[in-house]
């Protein structure tokens, strides 16, 4: 009798052994990739610079410091903006100065386009009355005014108007036509030109670029005519021809990943604008009790010659 011995085969383990080598070399290939795709083209500091500028045009809301330095004074202001559906602004100010008559005086605003709202928050100062008293304020305090600073029926909203056009990047939400207008007159035209060396830093864990960057004056101020009449601002004509040949210096940081603006330092000035929260939700309310201005500047009137 003779004995045979059967062996099993071991082709289809070595095949699963071959199938498992490929797939992972698939992964780490697919890291690889996914890696310089993020590095080289969606982190591309070019790219990420014009993809805020569209993020901007495409924004519901946002908020705003600024603050501004001067010899002898400070200002700071915190603004939270809604564009869009709903056109509103508030704005929060401190503006404080030091030295012999130093003082600290608090607004806050809600501007439309159609009208501008504002109270005194506090008002501090070492002025005296006659008697040596310092001035009360008390009566002016919290009380709002109202201004339409345009002919009726007119969106001429000053406050409103300050917050959206007031930066170097129009920031706002605007329709997908108007946006692609606007960005092919931005590249058109080189509103924006970074120049120099573009820094890179790490801040909670997040990529964010700077830019040091000169503006064209005479084709920025025709973009901010159109970005105000795609707000519906009423915004009164600029030539542009006064502006040529002049040019805005500016450092702009943004957030590589998100794509959102962080900050705006402008060159040979003392003002910083630091960026936040798009697309949050605020409940900003417009005034229903009001005064106008000019009584409100006889109330101030009456406390300073007390």
């Amino acid at each position: 009798m003779v004995v045979t011995s059967k062996t099993t085969p071991k082709r289809s383990s070595k095949k699963n052994y071959l199938t498992t080598n490929v797939a992972i070399v698939a992964v780490v290939v697919a890291i690889i990739i996914a890696w310089l795709l993020l590095h080289f083209v969606y982190e591309n500091p070019n790219t990420v610079f014009y993809s805020m500028l569209n993020n901007a045009l495409s924004t519901s809301s946002f908020s705003k410091k600024v603050v501004s330095y001067r010899s002898n004074a400070v200002d700071y202001q915190s603004v939270t903006a809604q564009t869009g559906a709903n056109n509103i602004v508030a704005s929060k100010e401190i503006q404080a100065t030091i030295g012999n008559r130093a003082s600290e005086v608090s607004i806050y605003s809600v501007g439309t386009p159609w009208a501008d709202y504002s109270k005194y928050l506090s008002i501090t100062t070492t002025q005296r009355d006659k008697n040596g008293t310092l001035l009360n304020y008390k009566p002016v305090i919290n009380i709002w005014t109202k201004n339409t600073p345009g002919p009726k029926n007119s969106p001429q909203g000053k406050i409103f108007s300050d917050v959206l056009l007031g930066s170097v990047v129009p920031i706002g939400q605007i329709s997908v036509e108007q946006r692609n207008s606007l960005m092919n007159y931005i590249k058109q035209n080189k509103v924006y030109n970074i120049v120099g060396k573009t820094t890179k830093r790490s801040v909670n864990g997040s990529t964010q670029y700077t830019y040091s960057v000169s503006i064209d004056l005479p084709s920025f101020v025709v973009m901010m005519g159109k970005f105000g009449d795609d707000l519906g601002l009423k915004v009164p004509p600029v030539k542009s021809s006064s502006y040529v040949g002049e040019i805005e210096a500016v450092k702009i940081t943004v957030d590589a990943l998100t794509r959102q603006l962080v900050g705006i330092n402008y060159v040979g000035s003392n003002n910083v604008e630091s960026f936040s929260s798009f697309g949050a939700k605020y409940n900003i309310s417009v005034p229903t009790k009001t005064i106008s201005l000019q009584d409100l500047g006889t109330k101030l009137s009456t406390v300073s010659n007390n």
